[in-house]
């Protein structure tokens, strides 16, 4: 079997039949939407530099450092700030007599028991989804008398106040509090109650002497800690990106937590390609205000990348973390832009790649009061960020820049960015995977009006911008212009206005806030909010071919039709990966009251219809000539069309589909009718053109095999009715996509 050059004609002529054979393309089906877990199903882990162990379970988080335990309760994202309970044992005593501990003992965690050895106290803490027991382990030896556990407390909360239940109660005024149970020692297997009071910022447990001498000098405590809010609505979660690791067939879905309002954490959830849940991990899950995170996917490491901006004392910065795409493991945290006093950067956006050894991330950083550059840096996929470099110089901008998902077979990043306050162009450059800049302030737009929230998708090679325009009565519209770069130039197709020629979409319904990914195949999907008659910013989606002008392929798709904000967008391939279907992500935050969103997630068809139909026209049943298809039928893509004839002279033909016709007794028939091409090959390579008009258009495949060795050959058709004998094969009708 060989691989053929294509005849020159057989583009052309196969255009021509496609085009002939075009159908409509049919709408999409109804899109599926993807949700995690509505409560978290395991709590969440990690440790931080300074070797302190949190814990993050539906309502509260917990901190373990040197000695001392913080249990932080969610009292709502609207809490002004966080609330921790900090506890540290200062004494244990028996009969008065104290026993020596460790000073600044370490936490170790073994699955969802942090253990603290203090010496002559074990304390351990078994952590649950929404509540933490505290166990005291304690052997008094020979030391006989009541047993009294110590336990300083730190916190912003009010002073403990008894709770009928035997417990404390330290409140957060109007917003809930922190209840600390009732201690109980265990006896035989028995919890007999102990006696539980504060003072003076301390939390006093006290065991009788018989009940130390019933447990023979081993005793266990154990009171149960946990959060009661006034806000039940669980925390707000907010800005929220995509990315997919082609390698392992898993989407990456991160975001953005509210504890509070001084408080966000960064948490990361795993699908597998049809969207099937498989874990989520806290990526940043400390005390700090961390948020904006963005993400994307290394191909060649099968690894993620979340950046996120984050607030520090000194000013803001940039982290990073790298995440492997096929577990739970994690990197260290990477600072990619240090915190200094009076320079704020804005939220980061991440480029990942196909090969090469890094990402790119990408900002804008405040200069002065009033201008801004757009920098970036390199971040290794061993997880070290290069040096701070410039994207764009000496402009005045808005404090928003994006990057293309991927630097795809190209090896280039196209990064855009906003210019100018009101009114505000979009400019553009180009990066190698490298980090080196090709290109720098290439205006894409040029006008008088406001040209906002600019996003980028592309292959390294092809790119499409979009971005939202401020019409004359405000009402919002997306604007999109396809890019190409060779020979270290940026060449454009003239903007359009996607909002007017979107099909079934209403133009004077305002759009806003788009987002965009390539998913290879000449095709882009892009999502965007619009504004509905009862006032809600609902979800929809749209594809487009790359072409001069672009087409669509779909429009004005639903996807969420309640009160939503836009997300990111992310698809299964660009244009060099695997041949299966494509599919899209497309990420969105769903309002569900006032005060509360959650993380909705739509996985999206952007090929629409497709395959390969067989139609009986083989003589016989016979096994030889065997046709078959290998690729998929896609507009950019190429597939092959196979004979397997043996030793008989084949011939393949070409045109379009028709109902079976039989051409002798034996049962052949022909499926293509007419023959617009007939060549003498077993196995052909059939480039689609990159042609919008080509989608759901329909071409026929069928094999003849000419039969000229001696012998006897059953279900063949020949003399006397034709002068030469010959089998034919099924027929496959292709319908493009």
């Amino acid at each position: 079997m060989r691989i053929l050059p294509i005849p020159s004609r057989l583009p052309a002529a196969l255009s021509v039949a496609l085009l002939a054979a075009s159908l409509a393309a049919q709408n999409q089906p109804v899109p599926a939407n993807v949700l995690a877990p509505a409560a978290r199903t395991k709590v969440l882990y990690d440790q931080t530099e300074d070797g302190s162990h949190w814990a993050k379970g539906r309502n509260y988080k917990m901190r373990f450092g040197a000695g001392v335990t913080e249990f932080v309760p969610f009292l709502g994202s609207r809490a002004p700030r966080g609330y921790p309970l900090g506890m540290r044992l200062a004494e244990v005593s028996v009969g008065g007599v104290g026993l020596p501990l460790r000073s600044c003992a370490a936490a170790r965690r073994s699955g969802d028991t942090v253990e603290v050895d203090h010496g002559a106290a074990r304390e351990l803490w078994r952590l649950g989804l929404d509540s933490a027991e505290q166990v005291f382990e304690v052997d008094t030896g020979a030391l006989r008398g009541a047993l009294r556990v110590r336990l300083a407390v730190d916190t912003r909360l009010a002073p403990a106040t008894p709770h009928s239940d035997g417990g404390l109660w330290f409140a957060a005024a109007e917003l809930g509090g922190v209840h600390y149970g009732a201690a109980f020692a265990v006896v035989d297997g028995k919890r007999v109650p102990c006696s539980l009071e504060s003072r003076a910022e301390n939390i006093l447990i006290t065991v009788p002497q018989e009940v130390v001498v019933a447990t023979g000098g081993r005793v266990v405590i154990d009171p149960v800690v946990r959060t009661i809010s006034v806000d039940t609505s669980g925390p707000v979660q907010r800005a929220v990106d995509a990315a997919y690791s082609a390698g392992t067939g898993v989407w990456l879905v991160v975001y953005e937590e509210v504890i509070n309002v001084l408080d966000s954490d960064i948490v990361s959830r795993r699908y597998d390609r049809s969207g099937a849940f498989f874990g989520e991990v806290g990526v940043e899950i400390s005390s700090g205000l961390t948020t904006s995170p963005s993400v994307a996917c290394h191909a060649a490491n099968d690894q993620f990348l979340v950046a996120w901006h984050e607030s520090f004392l000194l000013g803001t910065g940039i982290m990073a973390r790298t995440r492997n795409a096929a577990n739970d493991t994690q990197g260290a945290v990477i600072t990619v832009r240090t915190a200094v006093r009076g320079r704020s950067v804005s939220a980061p956006r991440v480029g990942g790649a196909l090969s090469g050894g890094s990402y790119f991330v990408v900002w804008s950083e405040r200069t002065t009061a009033v201008a801004s550059r757009v920098v970036g840096a390199t971040v290794s996929t061993s997880g070290t960020a290069g040096a701070t470099q410039p994207v764009a110089n000496g402009v005045v901008l808005e404090d928003f820049a994006d990057i293309c998902k991927t630097a795809g077979a190209g090896g280039r990043w196209m990064v855009v960015y906003q210019v100018g306050f009101v009114p505000s162009d979009i400019r553009c450059a180009v990066i190698d995977n490298s980090g080196k800049a090709l290109a720098s302030d290439f205006p894409l737009t040029n006008s008088a009006t406001h040209e906002s929230l600019p996003q980028v998708a592309g292959d390294g090679r092809e790119f499409l911008a979009i971005w939202e325009r401020d019409s004359d009565k405000g009402q919002g519209r997306i604007v999109g212009r396809r890019m190409r770069f060779t020979n270290s130039l940026v060449s454009v197709t003239g903007a359009i206005d996607l909002s007017v020629v979107e099909p079934r979409s209403t133009p004077i319904a305002p759009q806003r806030a788009p987002s965009v990914a390539c998913s290879g195949n000449c095709r882009f999907v892009y999502s965007y909010a619009e504004r509905l008659s009862n006032g809600n910013d609902a979800m929809f989606a749209a594809v487009v071919v790359g072409d001069n002008p672009l087409r669509f392929v779909e429009g004005h798709v639903p996807l969420d039709t309640l009160d939503c904000a836009p997300g990111g967008v992310a698809a299964t391939e660009d244009s060099t990966a695997n041949a299966g279907a494509s599919l899209a992500l497309i990420t969105h935050i769903r309002s569900v009251s006032t005060a509360n969103s959650d993380v909705h997630a739509t996985l999206f068809d952007p090929l629409g219809g497709s395959g390969v139909a067989r139609v009986a026209t083989g003589c016989g049943g016979k096994f030889e000539p065997q046709i078959s298809i290998a690729g998929d039928p896609v507009i950019g893509r190429t597939f092959t069309v196979n004979l397997a004839v043996g030793a008989e002279q084949p011939t393949l033909v070409v045109g379009p589909a028709s109902p079976p016709f039989p051409l002798c007794a034996a049962g052949c028939g022909l499926g293509v009718a007419p023959i617009l091409l007939a060549l003498p090959v077993s196995t052909v390579a059939i480039p689609v053109p990159c042609d919008g008009q080509l989608i759901g258009a329909k071409i026929a495949f069928q094999g003849m095999q000419r039969i000229v060795s001696l012998g006897q050959h059953d279900f063949i058709c020949g003399p006397p009715q034709y002068g030469f004998r010959f089998r034919t094969s099924d027929t496959l009708v292709v319908t493009v996509h």
